[in-house]
């Protein structure tokens, strides 16, 4: 339970930093992200496991099941953290955080579904009514109904400004904010 809440906190807290890291360009923070990591994990190997541990997996690197897992590693890579991360990135920089939460709770209706296509695993009755019941409480949330009074084309929201303002105001805080980071003469 401890590392569920860890895990948890982690990925507010990274949702955090990467909203206030205001990058120009999600995709190559996302990158930088996926820097770091294999560092300490490295260090972390060679403490729990020793190097001989290391130098037998690389060794046996053609075999089938050092196959498979390579090509464990290269879709955790590619697809989870490059495709997946890099598009998240991207939505919370783009847009509130409470419009793309909701979002996340699609990821276990996906795997699921993901199996039930690729791997041929058949969900139970209630497994597709939950996950349908998922996918619609995500629709019903994500999406507003237009009021007279609701922000629409012209109109303005509770502090007055039109949605394309906000988002020229919010642009220029970003842009502001990088350029007090900026070192001197750069900005």
């Amino acid at each position: 339970m401890v590392l569920t809440l860890c895990g948890g906190l982690g990925w507010a807290l990274g949702n955090l930093a990467s909203r206030k890291a205001a990058a120009d360009s999600p995709l190559r923070l996302t990158l930088w992200m996926s820097v770091v990591p294999p560092i300490p994990m490295l260090a972390l190997s060679f403490a729990l496991d020793g190097p001989a541990a290391i130098t037998t997996s690389l060794s046996t690197l053609g075999t089938p099941t050092a196959l498979l897992a390579v090509g464990g590693l290269a879709y955790t890579v590619v697809v989870a953290t490059l495709l997946g991360s890099g598009t998240w990135t991207t939505l919370m920089a783009r847009h509130p955080s409470s419009t793309v939460a909701p979002f996340s709770m699609l990821v276990p209706v996906v795997g699921f579904a993901s199996s039930w296509l690729l791997l041929h695993e058949q969900p139970s009755a209630l497994e597709l009514a939950l996950g349908g019941l998922v996918v619609g409480g995500v629709l019903v949330g994500s999406t507003r109904p237009r009021t007279a009074d609701g922000p629409g084309p012209g109109r303005r929201d509770r502090v007055g400004l039109r949605p394309r303002d906000r988002r020229s105001a919010d642009d220029q805080r970003r842009r502001d904010r990088r350029d007090a980071l900026a070192p001197a003469g750069q900005a």
